[in-house]
């Protein structure tokens, strides 16, 4: 085109979904930069066309809208991973490392299986899995069944229930200890909620985390969710300046698809204690969790608070719904499987080195949580 001409791109994007409104941001911080160029956006395509665009920046998301871009005299990016067979050049989030940064983000807090949940009607959906499994498979953690969210049978909740049954006894079936990944948040606050009615302690029985960060939304569930960022905004930032480069410079549009990785992960109390936001409540747990190889005791507990045992107590009580001296048995716990997994000791040291002052009282809380014994503990789950 005629680089004297006022550049025109029109953007096809979703702006009701936190993506999408990500991905248009990106565009404008770049016209922000830019003189002589503007940018307009529509979710109904006929009113993109209507703005007679040099380019368009395309959320395709469904097949129904290839015949019609097709037909367009005008070059196409896509943005999006919603379909696996796209015909137009494409930069978007690098959804398996969403999936991986989940998983690891769940190993390195402690959980010893893990789980993924999802959509089964999207491409990037599959991605997330995908990355969310080879990061279990790298790390040598044992996976477990996907949930399906089934929108017909969402449809059909007899019970009233705020979720879907299916999602329910599915959440029921998964052992202590277990971390889940969904690939949107919605589906990870029904998580939320099933935990609650099912009287699961978050995130010790089970953890959760999820990609695509509605902003806001994570914060406002119980409790808060730990969210993987996707890149939307570098997205529309690097996709509004190729599409401009291409028009007024003749740079080709990229053959192979660029993929930006997502941002660090956002560790909330879905997945990790350490992240309440009571700073009393936080030094306690960091100093259980720092001495959990130590014989502790509660007073030791209440000196690193700052604050007197009695509201220490009750801020336990309230927020997760244990007393001061379970918490500390609950991570003595966590270190005595994680050496029955992981090596030989015998009894007397597995105890010695978790902190316990016996090994008859390893041995009832061991038997407690999973209904074995340490040494069948150690049998079924330690590695060959």
């Amino acid at each position: 085109m005629d680089p004297s001409k006022q550049l025109r791109i029109g953007c096809y994007i979703m702006h009701h979904q936190a993506y999408g409104r990500d991905v248009l941001h990106g565009v404008l911080d770049w016209q922000k930069t830019q003189v002589g160029c503007r940018v307009v956006n529509h979710h109904h395509l006929e009113r993109v066309i209507r703005f007679k665009p040099h380019g368009i920046i395309a959320q395709v998301a469904h097949k129904s809208g290839l015949p019609i871009l097709r037909g367009l005299n005008v070059p196409i990016l896509n943005i999006s991973a919603s379909l696996k067979d796209i015909p137009f050049p494409t930069i978007t989030a690098d959804n398996e490392a969403v999936g991986h940064a989940g998983a690891a983000h769940l190993i390195e807090n402690g959980v010893r299986c893990l789980a993924f949940a999802r959509s089964p009607w999207t491409h990037f959906s599959t991605l997330r899995e995908q990355g969310f499994h080879r990061c279990a498979r790298e790390r040598g953690v044992m996976i477990l069944p996907t949930y399906n969210q089934d929108k017909h049978l969402e449809a059909e909740n007899p019970r009233g229930l705020p979720y879907a049954p299916s999602l329910l006894n599915w959440v029921r079936q998964l052992p202590p200890g277990c971390g889940v990944m969904t690939d949107f948040e919605e589906l990870a606050t029904d998580i939320l909620e099933v935990a609650l009615d099912e009287d699961l302690r978050v995130p010790d029985d089970i953890a959760v985390i999820s990609a695509d960060q509605e902003h806001g939304f994570a914060e406002m569930s119980d409790p808060p969710l730990s969210c993987v960022p996707m890149p939307g905004l570098a997205v529309g930032w690097q996709a509004a300046e190729c599409m401009a480069n291409h028009l007024l410079k003749g740079v080709p549009l990229p053959e192979v698809q660029v993929l930006i990785p997502p941002g660090q992960v956002i560790a909330r109390q879905s997945s990790d204690l350490l992240h309440v936001e009571d700073l009393a409540l936080r030094a306690a747990l960091l100093f259980i969790r720092e001495h959990a190889h130590q014989p502790i005791n509660v007073s030791q507990v209440v000196a690193a608070s700052g604050i007197n045992r009695r509201a220490l107590e009750l801020k336990f009580r309230n927020l997760l719904k244990r007393s001061i001296r379970e918490e500390i048995e609950l991570e003595h716990l966590v270190v005595a499987k994680r050496l029955l997994e992981q090596t030989r000791l015998p009894m007397g040291e597995v105890a010695e080195q978790s902190g316990f002052t016996s090994v008859h009282r390893m041995t009832c809380l061991i038997k407690e949580d999973t209904g074995m014994t340490p040494l069948v503990y150690r049998k079924n789950l330690a590695p060959n």
